[in-house]
């Protein structure tokens, strides 16, 4: 079976990303570990349900993670058996509830601004690497991939590879420009290609992964008194605070390097619901 896996693991890199495809690799290799023996074929709805069910109403799983091993299953099976005859054809793909998300307001983001001790290169780089995500809403993993080439601070722009492996371009503002030049400074020459490199005493600098970049945001949680800090609220916090200062949806769409408006609504639905206020009722008629 593992072989299999592999192999369907390569189909699926050419048309998903490497962080679906290393997902849904964990999945299915989690699923075989339950049922050993079997070969892709010995599969059938029954196994499929009772593994996804003891695990749902049994609190291992949330709604997301059942999601998530629906959807790997349903590929896998289709892949290597095809779809008329998947066990997994049938299993539904529940819809997961939305919650509400986490978005800074503007004290929150000037607070976790001023944690950053600017008298050190770590100070430099963070303060920098916030500022540049809050202006743009980069994902984790592009600012990560941000190559020192494609940053223009003359014009306030950058070109990175987005979600989905095409190119696009992102703005920044005069404040940013400063920090980023700041670091810049600090950074000094080495051997990665990247904006945002690591700056580990007595090491090498290599560039930031998404997994660090998430270290990186806890430990600033605790410096600027978050309860959690990751760096996709800075995505949310760059459409929330850019609807507060009026930007129409259709440049928040195209700021947020996107195709569909939907997910530029739901990302800025905190400010939406904060400017509701000063129309509400009882506003009117009590205030005058």
């Amino acid at each position: 079976m593992e072989q299999t896996i592999v192999d369907w693991l390569n189909w699926l890199r050419l048309r998903a990303s490497e962080k679906t495809a290393a997902a849904y690799g964990w999945q299915l290799r989690r699923l075989v570990k339950e049922f050993p023996s079997f070969a892709a074929s010995d599969f059938k709805e029954k196994h499929l349900t009772q593994y996804l069910a003891e695990r749902r109403f049994l609190g291992q799983w949330g709604e997301s993670s059942v999601k998530m091993a629906t959807c790997a299953m349903r590929s896998f099976f289709c892949w290597v058996l095809g779809k008329s005859k998947s066990p997994a054809r049938r299993l539904p793909v529940h819809r997961v509830k939305e919650r509400k998300q986490r978005s800074l307001t503007e004290d929150q983001l000037g607070a976790v601004l001023v944690s950053c001790d600017t008298s050190t290169r770590k100070g430099q780089r963070d303060v920098a690497l916030i500022a540049l995500m809050a202006d743009s809403g980069l994902r984790a993993s592009e600012v990560c991939r941000l190559r020192l080439a494609d940053l223009d601070l003359d014009n306030l722009s950058f070109r990175v590879v987005i979600k989905g492996g095409d190119e696009d371009v992102g703005l920044f503002s005069p404040e940013t420009r400063s920090l980023l030049a700041s670091w810049l400074a600090w950074r000094g020459e080495c051997k990665a290609a990247t904006v945002f490199v690591s700056v580990e005493p007595g090491k090498a600098a290599r560039s930031l992964t998404p997994g660090g970049l998430r270290c990186i945001f806890r430990k600033m949680a605790a410096g600027s008194g978050l309860e959690k800090f990751s760096p996709h609220d800075l995505r949310r916090t760059f459409a929330t605070l850019a609807t507060d200062n009026g930007a129409p949806s259709r440049l928040l769409q195209m700021g947020m390097r996107v195709n569909d408006i939907r997910l530029v609504q739901r990302y800025s639905r905190n400010a939406q619901l904060q400017r509701l206020a000063k129309y509400l009722p009882m506003s009117g008629t009590m205030g005058g």
